[in-house]
């Protein structure tokens, strides 16, 4: 029988000399697989609690930005279309669905001098993808919808989001669309047909707030689809916002401001960060700063959203924070009308939030997300510095990695420090029993190949494992072992000690270690050693 013994064996005592790889671990961190894809690699990556590499997807494009592994394996990606077509940061311009093999199955491109895509997609129920497109206005088109034409330069990119039914490999159909640019108003020029109060118009968009002159006027970076409402929450970090509209409409009433179960058409139902952008507040009434990774959260009975306030221009100071805000929807999932010209959407404040204890250790001005796992931990990328950090429900650290890639792509040795990380837009955590990790087989170490390669007995002198008769294994330990788990792939146990051990060795026979499989080694001092393991 073959034996490999892949990746480092993490001991606590040895956590705190990394730079790279798994920095921080205990015991309450959620089992599961971390996806990610760094900005300078064309390379995606998922990895396991112990930093393992578990798989990789080859590719020939940067991101742009967003990834997700599907409930059927498939991997959705977007890729950077480096055509000249630049547009700004967060740029696209293709989305692919990758097999496991790495294997591109479906590809679609959006990338012109007058529209790309950028930055985030959902699939859908049905299978189609919901994404974000740029599209370019020109000078005329925005005077015509009454923006000051002193705070224009060359031309304004307001965004849509379009829904793609993928056709064949390469090709898709626009199914429906909704765009920005239909639902303007303003109150500079009166001779416009969109000229009105801004505060008496909460549903539309001020096309002259944050009227300086670059033209990515609204840079949305991110989506999530809410399936049981049939809406699609935005972020509009330009406007320090997170926009709520109908998704039920078709595309000719999402232009308009009637259709839908809302019966609102396109029109902005709920919005909520920043008041000042429809005239009902103040700077300091803003409580969003430039925000990424606006989610869906059902809990406690109801809805809200959680996100990854970045802190840019935050008045207190510049630091990040993840946030969760209530949703103030009704038992018909309605959000309520505003009263007074004054009134904004409320909440007045965030319902709960999380920052370092020394609130500037994180700050990320751009990228970086926040999810929370299914044992109610949550699991932060801090985008720019590339750390990946789960907190308990006591906003607890529980594990933190820092991805050992640079801006070029290139694979440092965990133990580097002067290296400056790649920054990763998000990180998507997913449980070990997760549909879509149903083909689970490659394991490594995620390093640069210059780094040496150690054998089991150097990896820690206090484990060893030994072929004892040519098909079982031998555990050796320094410290007394008390107890041995081999858990299956999936987190079931297949085997358990008998009972407690005080000895130094252990012969655990062949049968039991077929394939892969997780061991977890206690040791009589409470000490625990995790191993994920792989036998022929």
């Amino acid at each position: 029988m073959k034996i490999f013994i892949y990746l480092i064996v993490i001991i606590s005592a040895h956590i705190g000399y990394c730079q790279y790889g798994v920095i921080e671990k205990t015991n309450d961190v959620f089992e599961g697989y971390s996806l990610f894809h760094p900005n300078g690699s064309t390379d995606s990556y998922l990895i396991n609690n112990d930093g393992e590499l578990v798989h990789t997807w080859p590719g020939n494009f940067l991101p742009g930005v967003a990834i997700y592994l599907l409930e059927n394996g498939q991997l959705l990606r977007s890729g950077r279309v480096d055509d000249g077509n630049d547009f700004a940061g967060g740029r696209g311009g293709r989305l692919e669905l990758v097999e496991w093999d790495g294997t591109v199955s479906w590809s679609f491109e959006i990338s012109s001098s007058s529209e790309k895509l950028h930055h985030d997609m959902q699939i859908l129920p049905n299978g189609n993808i919901l994404a974000i497109v740029w599209e370019v206005k020109t000078n005329e088109d925005a005077i015509e919808k009454g923006r000051n034409p002193n705070t224009i330069n060359e031309a304004i990119w307001p965004d849509k989001i379009i829904e793609l039914k993928p056709i064949g490999s390469n090709d898709a159909e626009i199914v429906w669309e909704w765009h920005a640019w239909d639902h303007t108003i303003q109150d500079f020029d009166p001779e416009k047909s969109n000229y009105g109060v801004v505060s008496e118009n909460p549903g539309k968009i001020d096309i002259n707030y944050d009227s300086d002159d670059d033209p990515d006027w609204l840079h949305f970076n991110a989506l999530s689809y809410n399936e049981e409402l049939d809406q699609i929450l935005i972020s509009v970090p330009e406007f320090d916002e997170l926009w709520i509209i109908d998704h039920s409409t078709t595309t000719e009433e999402a232009a308009t401001s009637s259709g839908g179960n809302s019966g609102k058409g396109g029109e902005i139902l709920y919005r909520w960060g920043n008041p000042q952008t429809y005239d009902r507040g103040a700077n300091a009434d803003k409580k969003l700063f430039y925000q990424h990774n606006t989610t869906w959260l059902f809990e406690d009975s109801q809805w809200k959203v959680l996100l990854y306030n970045n802190g840019r221009t935050r008045p207190e100071g510049f630091y990040s924070s993840v946030d969760k805000v209530i949703l103030p929807i009704d038992a018909n999932n309605n959000y309520p009308a505003l009263g007074t010209a004054t009134e904004p959407y409320g909440p007045a404040d965030i319902e709960w939030t999380y920052f370092a204890e020394n609130p500037t250790d994180i700050y990320d001005p751009f990228v970086s997300s926040a999810q929370k796992l299914p044992n109610g931990n949550i699991i932060i990328c801090s985008g720019v510095s590339a750390r990946l950090i789960e907190i308990n429900d006591e906003k607890e650290t529980v594990w933190k990695y820092k991805v050992p890639i640079g801006a070029a792509g290139e694979l440092f040795c965990l133990d580097e420090s002067e290296k400056t990380p790649s920054f990763v837009f998000k990180v998507s955590k997913y449980p070990i029993n997760y549909s879509g990790l149903g083909n689970l087989d490659d394991l490594g170490i995620l390093q640069g190949e210059e780094c040496i390669t150690l054998n089991v007995d150097e990896l820690n002198p206090e484990i060893a494992f030994h072929n004892a008769n040519g098909k079982d294994i031998e555990v050796h330990s320094t410290k007394a072992i008390r107890d041995i788990t081999i858990y299956n792939i999936d987190g079931s146990i297949r085997w358990r000690s008998s009972s407690h051990l005080t000895r130094n060795s252990v012969l655990i026979k062949s049968q039991l270690l077929k394939g892969i499989s997780v061991m977890m080694i206690e040791h009589s001092d409470n000490s625990t050693t995790r191993k994920r393991v792989a036998f022929q």
